[in-house]
């Protein structure tokens, strides 16, 4: 459970974006180590800020992002027989990112067409009051074109991360996709790429279909690299705002280990 408070605005015709949160999580999860996993307790404050700007009248932006959060992390099993060093009870990781964007698509919430190409670089220092060292770099990128007389969209979405130096548990990326857990699959590296098919069966009503597969990599004797992770599954639409075209809706995925259903608000991605 958690709780929290989060604004999104563009100010000056668009031209400047914001967006953030506070909040406070209470997380009962799993961590994977060694293809084993391990339940933990994360009770922790988040604040999140982001700002960009756009450049001149093109669909490029360029800002700046910030997160802070200051988790404390109790694993119920005991973790040395395992080649990890334990987490301390808390920690305080305070890190700051350079972005940059285009931003083609018709819309934020669901889009229909266009393209959206995001890169971040983050860096996480103890100079900025945290006790992590750590940077990360990630790349997205999103595709969307209408058929058959906009009755079908087509979509298709990249997400490429990496990490390094001597990042946290949770500062490790992990494969996102729906069908899969968080935490199930991480490592220095991770690739997803996946494919949506919407199918506006009626003016307000729509079905989907989608699928994906993830890899991972990296040299840590504590993650596994992982190739073919495959997810995919079914969900249906409802157009909630036309003004805005946000579709809601849920969706029922299949991973390599479970179904999860989801409720889900806007694009997936």
């Amino acid at each position: 459970w958690g709780v929290g408070l989060g604004h999104s605005a563009s100010w000056r015709k668009d031209t400047i974006r914001y967006s953030g949160a506070v909040g406070f999580a209470h997380i009962v999860s799993t961590f994977y180590f060694g293809d084993r996993p391990f339940d933990f307790k994360l009770d922790t404050g988040l604040l999140i800020q982001d700002l960009k700007f756009r450049v001149g009248d093109s669909d490029f932006f360029i800002g700046g992002k910030l997160v802070y959060v200051n988790p404390e992390l109790v694993f119920d099993l005991d973790l040395d027989d395992l080649p990890v060093e334990r987490e301390p009870t808390k920690v305080t990781d305070f890190g700051l990112a350079l972005q940059a964007d285009y931003d083609g698509r018709d819309n934020k919430m669901t889009p229909n067409r266009g393209q959206f190409v995001e890169l971040v670089a983050w860096k996480h220092l103890e100079a900025l009051g945290g006790d992590t060292d750590y940077w990360k770099v990630g790349l997205q990128a999103q595709t969307f074109h209408e058929m058959l007389d906009k009755k079908l969209v087509l979509g298709f979405h990249l997400d490429l991360d990496t990490v390094g130096g001597d990042p946290p548990s949770w500062g490790y990326p992990w494969v996102t996709m729906r069908g899969i857990p968080a935490l199930r699959y991480q490592n220095e590296n991770t690739a997803v790429l996946e494919t949506e098919l919407r199918w506006n069966i009626l003016e307000r009503w729509a079905a989907v279909g989608f699928v994906g597969v993830g890899a991972t990599r990296g040299d840590l004797p504590i993650y596994q690299d992982e190739s073919g992770i495959v997810a995919g599954g079914l969900g249906g639409r409802f157009l909630f705002r036309p003004q805005d075209s946000l579709w809601v809706g849920i969706d029922l995925a299949k991973g390599p280990e479970d179904y999860v259903l989801y409720i889900q608000v806007g694009q997936a991605w």
